[in-house]
């Protein structure tokens, strides 16, 4: 029974697998879709190879979640991630205003 709404934060227009069933795909990345509420495993799959192979697998609980407030769940293939915007460094400035 589907019973929560989670959204895959990932690679564009991915589909998403849950729980070893790599016939068919729970959702598609950055979108809602429902899935149970407990543990649950997601991946993302490269189709381009036969068999597909796992690029990204997750594990995560799932809580009771609304279409309009979705769980959000990470899932990145290695070295696909987006960088994060680095905090500005600080410096300490001498009584002449140096660093």
């Amino acid at each position: 029974m589907a019973d929560s709404w989670v959204v895959v934060a990932g690679p564009s227009d991915q589909d998403v697998y849950t729980d070893g069933n790599y016939i068919e795909p729970a959702g598609k990345t950055n979108e809602p879709f429902e899935v149970e509420v407990g543990a649950q495993t997601f991946a993302l799959l490269d189709q381009s190879t036969n068999p597909p192979t796992v690029i990204a697998k997750t594990d995560a609980t799932i809580t009771p979640h609304t279409k309009s407030d979705p769980q959000k769940v990470e899932l990145w293939p290695p070295g696909k991630r987006p960088a994060s915007t680095p905090k500005p460094r600080r410096t300490r400035t001498t009584a002449g205003g140096r660093p």
